[in-house]
């Protein structure tokens, strides 16, 4: 391959990557991008190290540290449910 083919190729592939970012910024939600967009090794530590700090509730910190705090209330109500539900079937089971 000539420099030139590898300079284009490049450049392809950043606006194809420029394009499918835009789009899934718009089309998936910040949420969403919570989870998915985390990239890179300076990323992937910070969630490390929120897991090491919360191991039971995590995922509701990292939402809170992603800046959707609304967000990492409803979720933590919804593992809270679930917790509660977990309870009772455990309890039933024991009466059973």
């Amino acid at each position: 391959m000539s420099l030139q083919s590898d300079v284009t190729q490049f450049f392809a592939q950043q606006q194809t990557r420029r394009a499918f970012l835009g789009r899934t910024a718009h089309g998936v939600g910040k949420v969403a991008l919570a989870w998915v967009g985390v990239n890179g090794r300076e990323e992937r530590q910070i969630v490390e190290s929120v897991m090491d700090q919360y191991p039971d509730t995590w995922r509701t910190e990292w939402l809170r540290l992603k800046g959707l705090p609304q967000w990492a209330e409803y979720f933590q109500t919804l593992e809270e449910a679930i917790v509660v539900d977990e309870i009772e079937e455990v309890a039933i089971c024991a009466r059973a």
